[in-house]
């Protein structure tokens, strides 16, 4: 009998910060269960430019039909990791909420129309692996009984509390596996509780993970796409949008007193200043403000040019740095909302 692979469905990862949409620092990798999962039902994962396609294998009978090895349904889970120390810096990402992490979960179809979408914004917050669950105590004397499913609807786990053990409205349970669960609590009357945990281990749960996604699939759609394409998840990014603040030192005392920006040649009229400030160092400078915010790029497509002039100097033209991601301010709008602030420091 010959083993062969058809492509099961793939994730993608778009970034527009990046200049040719990839972004390097991101790696998606199986958790440890799914790497069980995938190597018991033959299913593999190869890296691609934008992020990776999973292939399922096949068993040819020789008799012209072919079947897919998935014959249950299986959960797989991937974590979504950046090496990068500074994408927080140039991702459209809420910084104060490192904590939670985005979270995707997408049953296979069996037939897919163009691009699924995975929303950056759709978060939630893990908790470990072994944790403490709390419920409301069923009546006196009732015991009451855990059950743990997948969200493919596979019971994991199951346990009867004693009616003294129900009383006390928690109990320590070790969850065999990662990503969203359904926990379901039944007492003796058929009174139910449910509720979704995300989980993760020790060692999924690192400090440079921004995700997880699941992708459930059936033994009937794995066995439809034998003869198709399957979807295409992607993951889209945005490039930060930051508020420019120009800083010009005049460190040959030309007495500069007028200053003009211009952003593609057309002179730029929302703009803040120049305004005096005194640096940590002593120097002076004048900070001109751009007051709409603009999206940080690898390789950035405007042009932003100066044209200064005052004292014994006639009028110079130059063409202002872009910003530095390393220097990500944060701070307060004249609202009280949230901004980031990009300072570019210019010497005259």
């Amino acid at each position: 009998m010959l083993t062969k692979y058809s492509h099961l469905f793939q994730i993608d990862i778009h970034h527009s910060y990046f200049s040719n949409g990839i972004c390097p620092g991101l790696q998606i990798k199986p958790t440890r269960i799914s790497q069980q999962i995938m190597n018991a039902y033959g299913i593999r994962m190869k890296n691609s430019p934008s992020g990776v396609v999973i292939y399922q294998a096949v068993e040819d009978q020789g008799t012209g039909n072919n079947e897919s090895k998935i014959k249950a349904p299986v959960v797989l889970s991937f974590s979504l990791e950046s090496s990068d120390p500074l994408f927080l810096n140039y991702t459209q990402m809420d910084i104060a909420e490192s904590d939670a992490k985005i979270y995707f979960s997408s049953t296979l179809p069996s037939e897919a129309d163009g691009l699924i979408p995975i929303s950056p914004k759709n978060k939630v917050t893990f908790t470990s692996i072994q944790q403490t669950i709390q419920f409301s105590p069923p009546p006196e004397n009732t015991a009451l009984t855990i059950k743990l499913y997948t969200i493919a609807g596979e019971k994991i786990y199951e346990e009867v509390l004693s009616p003294e053990d129900a009383a006390r409205g928690t109990f320590q349970l070790v969850i065999p596996d990662e990503g969203e669960l359904l926990l379901n609590l039944e007492t003796e009357d058929g009174q139910v509780q449910e509720q979704s945990l995300y989980v993760l281990s020790d060692r999924v749960h690192s400090y440079n993970l921004l995700g997880v996604l699941q992708i459930v699939v059936f033994p009937s759609v794995a066995q439809a796409l034998l003869d198709g394409q399957g979807p295409v998840y992607q993951l889209d990014f945005s490039a930060r949008k930051t508020t420019w603040r120009y800083y010009f030192i005049d460190r040959g005392q030309n007495g500069f007193d007028q200053f003009k920006l211009f952003k593609n040649g057309e002179a730029l009229t929302e703009v803040g200043g120049p305004e005096a400030v005194q640096l940590p160092g002593g120097q002076t400078a004048q900070v001109m403000t751009l007051q709409s915010p603009m999206a940080l790029q690898e390789r950035p497509s405007d042009k932003i040019e100066l044209e200064v002039s005052g004292g014994s100097q006639s009028l110079i033209k130059l063409q202002l740095p872009s910003p530095n991601v390393n220097r990500i301010t944060p701070g307060k709008d004249e609202n009280g909302q949230q901004v980031f602030y990009s300072d570019i420091y210019v010497y005259l």
